[in-house]
């Protein structure tokens, strides 16, 4: 296939598919997009190949990123742990995040964990301009160790909370102090059991795909 027809293939992928992806339409039984999505999605689905993950992962595009990550999820294409890993430590698209995390929970492996680790890091490190994904990716990283008896959460969460209180992380366009209370609520209990529940959620839906 030359580039152009890749480009097409590509681009209808991508259409139908990212913003119901992203919006989490099939947990959402109510959505006013989900029966278009879920008609696309049906017959979109089991026509995409590893190659076309491999282009999706590759455009430098937050939507068919959306999209591979969330195929490579649902299939279980371990193969691309690496990749996906190092696209949500790069953390170079805004949106792209949360179906960087739900990758990596599907993989459930402990370099699944580390890159989960290192975005957090970063995040609660500096100034973060997506924060609306960190407690989808908090999420994750509990999931994987409930799979692994691990405790990468545990190890961490300490530390996340002291660069919060000292300022530390922040957010970018808004002040310091409200900053500071709104990643208190992004990591507080609430916030992500809710960010957990969509995670079990989705990925008990996977065997019926």
């Amino acid at each position: 296939m030359d580039s152009f027809d890749r480009e097409k293939r590509l681009l209808a992928l991508t259409k139908p598919l990212y913003l119901g992806l992203h919006s989490q339409a099939l947990l959402r039984p109510k959505a006013s997009n989900r029966e278009p999505f879920q008609r696309n999605f049906k017959e979109m689905y089991p026509t995409i190949t590893r190659e076309d993950a491999t282009d999706l992962l590759s455009e430098r595009n937050w939507r068919p990123r959306v999209v591979g990550a969330y195929v490579c999820g649902f299939r279980g294409w371990n193969e691309f742990e690496g990749c996906i890993g190092r696209l949500l430590v790069r953390d170079e698209l805004v949106y792209a995040s949360v179906a960087y995390s739900f990758a990596l929970a599907r993989f459930a492996s402990p370099l699944s964990s580390k890159a989960l680790c290192s975005y957090l890091w970063n995040n609660f490190s500096g100034r973060c301009t997506d924060y609306s994904s960190i407690c989808h990716a908090i999420a994750a990283l509990k999931w994987i160790d409930a799979q692994n008896q691990s405790d990468f959460y545990e190890r961490n969460i300490g530390d996340w909370h002291e660069k919060i209180e000292s300022g530390r992380a922040s957010l970018t366009n808004i002040p310091k102090e409200e900053a500071r209370e709104l990643m208190r609520r992004i990591v507080s209990p609430e916030w992500v059991d809710g960010a957990e529940k969509q995670l079990r959620a989705l990925i008990e839906l996977v065997p019926s795909l």
